[in-house]
């Protein structure tokens, strides 16, 4: 009972504390609503489908690269009694599995920068 009461006291007799507790509230809010603002905006969304397609695109050129160079391991005129062997299905297994991964990265790495280029052009408007 004496620490409430004590408490009571020390809130009542240094407003300032609460002035800057509020202060910091507010702040807070306002980083909220810049945060909330981000999520929703259409650059971020645009940017992540950039990217992912990106990543897509580069996955599959270069899988469709080291396929063609396998392939063209036995001359054209030559009967090629082997053959070359396509990607193994492992390695495909393996390479998709990175996809989301990188694109999950490059997300990371490179949305940050354009949030703070976002962040600035709503700051002048």
């Amino acid at each position: 009972m004496m620490d409430k009461e004590m408490n009571i006291g020390s809130i009542e007799s240094e407003p300032m504390d609460i002035e800057n507790e509020i202060k910091k509230i507010q702040a807070q809010n306002a980083r909220v609503e810049r945060d909330k603002a981000w999520e929703i905006s259409r650059v971020r969304r645009v940017m992540v489908v950039v990217l992912a397609f990106l990543v897509i695109f580069a996955y599959n050129f270069t899988l469709n690269y080291l396929d063609k160079a396998q392939i063209s391991c036995c001359p054209p005129d030559a009967v090629c009694v082997r053959g070359c062997q396509d990607l193994p299905d492992g390695f495909k297994i393996i390479a998709s599995s990175f996809v989301p991964v990188i694109g999950f990265l490059l997300s990371t790495l490179t949305l940050n920068r354009v949030r703070k280029v976002w962040e600035k052009s709503k700051k002048r408007n």
